[in-house]
């Protein structure tokens, strides 16, 4: 994992929701701290990055009962649900 990626990780961690100019100001200081170039244009694609992966988890649900996955939380049913 990338020196960007787990400073946008841990900027988020320390931060929290919102906030987006603090985790930045976070990430950038890290960087120049550690004698790294601030690259705005991988700080950016990480974020994207770590949004992407977060809102695909989130479309998973888990059956408490079997443990098993259902994406979206549709429970089998498909998009053919309507023609039946």
């Amino acid at each position: 994992m990338s020196t960007v990626r787990i400073l946008v990780y841990a900027a988020e961690q320390v931060y929290g929701a919102g906030r987006g100019s603090a985790k930045y100001q976070y990430v950038e200081g890290e960087l120049e701290r550690r004698g790294l170039n601030v690259d705005t244009a991988a700080i950016e694609a990480a974020v994207r990055e770590m949004n992407l992966l977060e809102s695909w988890e989130a479309s998973f649900t888990v059956d408490a009962d079997t443990g098993a996955g259902d994406e979206c939380g549709d429970a089998g049913e498909g998009d053919n649900a309507e023609a039946e």
